[in-house]
C-alpha cells in the first residue's frame, strides 16, 4: 500500500510540473520515502532559453504579463 500511495503522489508531482509548462529535462523524486513519505524533490536541468521563458510565464501573473528583475 505504502508504495502504491508512493507512487500515485510522485505520479501526481511529475503532472503538476507538466502541466505548469515545466520541460521534460525536470523531474521529481522522493526525498526520503522510509522517513518521510510522500516530501518530493524537484530536479533538473535547464538552458538559458528555458531559463527565460520560464521566468516570464511565472512572473506573467504578479506583474500583469511583463517579466521583471525578481
Amino acid at each position: 500500500m505504502r508504495n502504491t500511495l508512493s507512487t500515485l503522489i510522485v505520479r501526481h508531482g511529475d503532472n503538476l510540473l507538466r502541466r505548469s509548462g515545466w520541460p521534460e529535462t525536470v523531474g521529481v523524486t522522493q526525498v526520503a520515502p522510509g522517513v518521510v513519505p510522500g516530501w518530493l524533490a524537484v530536479c533538473g536541468v535547464l538552458s538559458a532559453a528555458e531559463i527565460l521563458a520560464l521566468t516570464t510565464h511565472l512572473c506573467q501573473p504578479l506583474n500583469y504579463g511583463r517579466a521583471q528583475l525578481l
